[in-house]
């Protein structure tokens, strides 16, 4: 640990400027696209031990979201994100670290689909995949841990016993069981991800000012666990 561990950091001021637009492809279908600069103080452990500000930090990058129905029967909630963490100041220039933040993955991308034909009778299929792209690993620069993509898929079915709304869902996380070490910032910590993980649930759903709620009343969650690789 460092020098001062537990002792309340100082406060210090941050700037961030941001733009965006927004875009109807199509009657209830939105596209959302921005840019982004934020600039901050960087915190590492200096030559005393001592964990402080040591540089500046900037992030720059740019975001899309896509959301809504491209058809009656599809609904899809997708979003990506390219940002650059760029660390300057005396370490840098000297070596000590690198000029790159740790642990930040230059490219993120989330997809989420929900798929209802009326073949399916009421049964929702899902789907769902996530990336992040390889990354540096430690404060130097001379490593990284390497791209990370995984895969979920599942189904729901809503059905009605009276007057209330209950929904049966089954979803297998990361299907193909794949593997990497996260990084942890600076603080140089490794992190296993997460191993494959199957759910069961069955919830309640109500209404509440116009908007839909569920609640789950039972869940049952089965993850394989294969141990930490080296």
């Amino acid at each position: 640990g460092t020098a001062n561990a537990g002792e309340p950091l100082q406060a210090r001021v941050t700037s961030q400027i941001d733009a965006g637009i927004r875009y109807t492809i199509i009657p209830g279908l939105n596209l959302v696209m921005g840019a982004f600069e934020i600039k901050k103080p960087y915190y590492d452990r200096n030559t005393s031990n001592i964990y402080t500000v040591v540089g500046n930090l900037k992030h720059t990058g740019v975001e899309f979201s896509l959301t809504g129905k491209p058809m009656p029967s599809l609904k899809v909630v997708a979003g990506a994100v390219y940002i650059k963490g760029k660390v300057s100041g005396l370490p840098v220039d000297n070596g000590t670290i690198g000029s790159t933040e740790p642990g930040l993955a230059p490219y993120t991308m989330r997809f989420n689909a929900q798929y209802s034909p009326a073949w399916m009778h009421g049964v929702i299929s899902e789907f769902q995949a996530n990336s992040e792209t390889a990354n540096y690993a430690n404060r130097t620069n001379t490593f990284k841990v390497p791209t990370l993509t995984t895969f979920g898929i599942g189904a729901r079915y809503p059905f009605k016993i009276g007057t209330t709304w209950l929904s049966a869902r089954v979803f297998i996380d990361n299907i193909f069981g794949t593997f990497k070490w996260n990084v942890d910032g600076n603080s140089g910590r490794f992190v296993p991800s997460s191993q494959r993980l199957s759910e069961r649930k069955l919830g309640v759903s109500y209404q509440s000012d116009k908007h839909s709620h569920e609640c789950w009343l039972l869940a049952v969650h089965f993850r394989k666990n294969e141990g930490h690789r080296s």
